[in-house]
């Protein structure tokens, strides 16, 4: 069973144990189906599963398409390995993914899914990932999900059907469309410095990142041309990394939210430049379209929002972490 299975038949469930009289009387709510604690305190959004019996630790990425396993993990578990097709996977730094695992039953906040495939994320790398596998976009688009992470909660919810906004805890929201490309990313519309940009909702990116050719191309800033040196490197799913540089732009907007004098990081993305070179795509996947971004929304600005993303809908909600 998929988790889009097991959301269909918890709905059906909870219709029919009602009797029709009562079902039309009763007002349309938002039907929550996990509560589930988030930890950010080592800047990434971590919950617990469990994954064949195995308590694990995974990072929500909904920047990622798959769901991943750490190589220790799957070691561990004695699962068998299955290769993936070169260039069908690449990550951040342009690696190919090289397998997968078959795992017979995740569990999740009282729910339980089986035959869910994971890739294997970091077998090339001389660094082992600190959590044990990655929950991605094929996993959470099957709900509307909340992100209260500045209260360390995850919420999951049925798409809702009840033809009003689902923001709940407050009045001071804004209303965000969103598309779902190739590669299963919610990009959306924001303004970075008066400039309309397309921009990734990534839970799986520590710091908010724009690209340098964008940096480069709109906003003067070339530290490669310059000869400045890295402030650090990012590591791919695949292990590798790749060099980034710190800037800071006056203001950033995500609908009505503004963030003033902020910081991102500025790398290369090799990724978006091989599928454009190789017209590569990620295997396995339905997309409204294949769109160039710009910017990745990290937990660097997600831990000040409050957002409610309805992929049934296509829609973000969002808010200031604190408004009431």
């Amino acid at each position: 069973m998929n988790y889009r299975g097991l959301s269909c038949c918890l709905a059906l469930l909870a219709l029919w144990a009602q009797p029709q009289a009562a079902r039309a009387a009763e007002p349309c709510t938002l039907k929550r189906v996990a509560e589930i604690a988030a930890d950010t305190s080592h800047n990434a959004l971590l919950i617990k599963i469990q994954i064949d019996g195995h308590d694990a630790r995974v990072l929500v990425d909904t920047g990622s398409a798959f769901n991943m396993i750490s190589p220790q993990l799957a070691a561990e578990l004695k699962l068998p390995l299955k290769p993936v097709r070169e260039g069908a996977v690449i990550d951040l730094s342009g690696r190919s993914i090289r397998h997968m695992v078959k795992v017979q039953k995740v569990g999740l906040g009282g729910m339980t899914a089986e035959d869910i495939p994971f890739l294997v994320l970091g077998e090339d790398g001389d660094k082992p990932p600190p959590f044990d596998g990655v929950f991605g976009a094929n996993f959470l688009e099957a709900y509307d999900v909340e992100f209260d992470l500045a209260h360390d909660k995850m919420n999951l919810f049925l798409p809702n059907e009840c033809g009003t906004e689902p923001v709940y805890w407050t009045r001071d929201y804004d209303v965000v469309p969103f598309q779902i490309d190739a590669s299963m990313h919610a990009v959306l519309p924001v303004t970075l410095e008066g400039k309309s940009l397309r921009a990734v909702f990534d839970t799986g990116a520590s710091p908010s990142v724009l690209r340098l050719q964008t940096a480069r191309h709109d906003f003067n800033f070339d530290p490669e041309a310059n000869g400045d040196k890295p402030d650090g490197q990012a590591r791919g799913g695949s292990g590798a990394v790749l060099p980034y540089y710190r800037h800071r732009f006056a203001t950033f907007e995500i609908g009505g939210v503004a963030f003033r004098n902020t910081e991102f990081e500025v790398i290369t993305d090799k990724v978006t430049r091989m599928q454009r070179e190789h017209q590569r795509h990620d295997i396995h996947l339905d997309s409204e379209e294949n769109m160039e971004t710009q910017v990745t929304i990290g937990l660097h600005h997600l831990l000040r929002l409050r957002a409610y993303a309805s992929f049934h809908d296509r829609k973000l909600y969002v808010s200031a972490a604190d408004a009431k």
